[in-house]
């Protein structure tokens, strides 16, 4: 199964997988990636900590940057957060929507403008499912508000 197996580059430069028992158990963390260096050498495979790690914690190892699409269709599981260290989420997605040509285009603009976002024509907001979601639904919201929200939203906000 190809769930249980670690792929390395051969002789040739091509990926080969390779089955490695007992490491193999290993669970899954995106947070391993900065605290567990492995190779695979003429002597056999290795593992090494870089980062202290304390008695009685469990040994993790990452299985890359997976989304988790990708986790639950190759390895069963998905987690709840699923960032690496770095703040990379391999499941955020980028929306971009374009902004209404009505008579509340210049105060909708401004308005995201305001709220750090950049409008040429479009509006573009990365979210994933534990991040920038509120912020999502307000730019949404703005989207779809007529000009007599936009302007309210104005009165509402004047900074």
């Amino acid at each position: 199964a190809t769930s249980r197996a670690f792929v390395f580059k051969g002789p040739d430069g091509s990926q080969q997988p390779c089955l490695i028992p007992f490491v193999d158990f290993a669970n899954h963390s995106p947070l391993a990636a900065s605290s567990l260096e492995y190779a695979l050498t003429s002597d056999g495979f290795r593992l090494t900590a870089i980062k202290d790690i304390d008695a009685g914690n469990e040994i993790l190892i990452s299985y890359g940057p997976l989304s988790n699409d990708e986790l639950l269709m190759e390895y069963g599981f998905a987690l709840e957060v699923n960032e690496e260290q770095n703040g990379y989420c391999s499941d955020e997605v980028s929306f971009i929507f374009p902004l209404p040509r009505d008579s509340a285009a210049e105060l909708r603009a401004g308005l995201l403008g305001t709220a750090g976002y950049k409008c040429s024509g479009t509006v573009l907001v990365k979210a994933t499912y534990v991040r920038n979601v509120p912020e999502l639904f307000s730019v949404l919201r703005l989207m779809v508000a007529d000009g007599h929200e936009v302007l309210q939203t104005m009165k509402a906000n004047p900074d």
